[in-house]
């Protein structure tokens, strides 16, 4: 590319790479920006490399860093010279709204106020947010560039033409490159290429395989597309292409309709994130509503005890029941199986209620307790249409009964996540004489069993949603 280019060619490294990826940028006429400024006429060019938002290797850049280094290319720019900046990250605000661990704006405010104050700043190239990526908008008197793309083997890549013309109007021009499964069907049909190099798996590979004999070359322009249904709604490959022979293009082509005449034909883990899709459709269709898609399975009549396990990776650390008969809660520590055990010993005829997780396997493996068990997660996950952001049982606790405004909640319950838990777990296994790493433990342990609780009763009152139908299996 550098040979090919009159002036070189200029980069900057992402927000995923280390400082030592700068290496990578190496050879006659080629340029790292960060380091260096290059102007060619009247255009001053600057980079500027990572993030400031925290994620991968080099996207710990504070806002004060891009600040300074803005101000110093500024005290470099004379008054008829125009600035254009390549920076990994967008200005905040301006094409940058991130989708990946949660939807929010990712870009620089540092680098969105000199864009804002510096009027000769007139084109901004970025990537960082691939949401946003094969766009263009305006900000102040500059173009802003997004030609970042998705890092999966299904999406075309973007590519963008900039004409900057004599009198500094930008003409953009974006279009696509061919994705890796696009080239490696095209190429050839090989499992194996497409295992090695797109990393699919050897079911996958033959989805894609039969799918491109199928329906190629028209499915290429909607895989992009169908890998955003497949991210959005959890599926897999096969359950993907059974949407598209019944003509689904886009995530906004799905329908109840074409869920339920998929469904009899998914056989377990294929029917269980089918089923899990269905419930995320229906809450996204009917925006507000509070309901359930199938009845509520425990029976009034039923005894059940509510359970809920702390635990790291190889074993239980902390057993908590909670019995609304009598609405006490009970916790014994690892090192009181027998205990356990004991307790658990005149409750075969009860249903064990747990929030996903490990809890099950515990339960039976561990305490040598075979008893009914039901994860209400996976009915939540299945059934609940609310407007829930997640299946976190803190985002539905909140939804269904209400955010408790308490010190005592908000320190065990609210403030307290999984991974937090984790460590506590351990530093107890380490130190288990440490009473206030138990207390802080079993807190939490308790407020989730209490919140589970309040989740179970709320959702025995849901209605079932009128105008749902549920079609048998076949």
């Amino acid at each position: 590319m550098a040979k090919k280019a009159k002036y070189g060619l200029l980069a900057v490294i992402g927000n995923d790479e280390g400082p030592e990826a700068r290496l990578w940028i190496y050879g006659e006429n080629v340029y790292d920006l960060h380091g260096t400024v290059f102007k060619v006429g009247p255009y001053l060019i600057m980079g500027i490399e990572g993030s400031t938002d925290g994620l991968g290797d080099s996207g710990g850049y504070l806002e004060g860093d891009v600040k300074l280094r803005l101000e110093f290319v500024q005290s470099m720019l004379k008054q008829d010279e125009r600035l254009i900046i390549v920076s990994h990250a967008p200005p905040r605000g301006v094409l940058d709204r991130a989708l990946r661990y949660s939807e929010e704006a990712i870009g620089s405010l540092a680098l969105r106020d000199f864009i804002e104050e510096e009027k000769r700043v007139f084109l901004v190239i970025c990537g960082h947010v691939h949401n946003c990526g094969g766009r263009y908008d305006r900000l102040n008197n500059a173009v802003i560039v997004n030609v970042s793309s998705h890092d999966d083997p299904y999406s075309r890549a973007n590519v963008a033409l900039i004409v900057v013309e004599p009198d500094g109007n930008v003409d953009v021009k974006i279009d696509k490159l061919p994705s890796l499964i696009e080239c490696l069907l095209k190429r050839g049909i090989r499992k194996d290429e497409l295992v090695e190099k797109a990393r699919l798996s050897e079911k996958e590979a033959i989805y894609f395989i039969e799918a491109a004999k199928k329906y190629s070359p028209e499915i290429y322009e909607h895989l992009e597309d169908l890998a955003r249904i497949k991210f959005r709604y959890g599926l897999p490959w096969n359950i993907i292409f059974e949407f598209y022979k019944r003509g689904i293009r886009r995530a906004e082509d799905i329908n109840e309709n074409v869920i339920q005449d998929v469904l009899p034909e998914a056989r377990g883990l294929d029917r269980a994130h089918l089923r899990r899709a269905r419930a995320k459709f229906m809450r996204e269709m009917k925006k507000g509503a509070v309901g359930l898609l199938t009845p509520f399975p425990l029976r009034e009549s039923e005894k059940v005890i509510i359970y809920d396990t702390e635990y790291n990776y190889e074993r239980g650390v902390l057993y908590g029941f909670l019995d609304p008969s009598t609405g006490k809660v009970k916790q014994f520590w690892f090192d009181e199986v027998e205990d356990v055990i004991e307790y658990l010993r005149d409750k075969k005829e009860y249903v064990f209620v747990h929030y996903g997780g490990h809890d099950k396997r515990i339960l039976q493996e561990e305490l040598h307790h075979d008893a009914p068990t039901f994860n209400l997660l996976y009915f939540v996950q299945t059934s609940l249409v609310a407007p829930i952001d997640s299946a976190s049982l803190e985002n539905v606790h909140d939804v269904l009964c209400g955010h408790i405004s308490d010190k005592w909640w908000e320190t065990y319950f609210y403030d307290m996540g999984g991974l937090t838990k984790l460590v506590l777990c351990n530093e107890i296994l380490n130190n288990p004489d440490n009473l206030k790493l138990r207390k802080k433990l079993a807190e939490a342990n308790k407020a989730d069993i209490i919140a589970l609780h309040r989740v179970m009763t709320k959702m025995k009152e849901l209605p079932v949603i009128e105008g749902v139908f549920v079609r048998s299996h076949r």
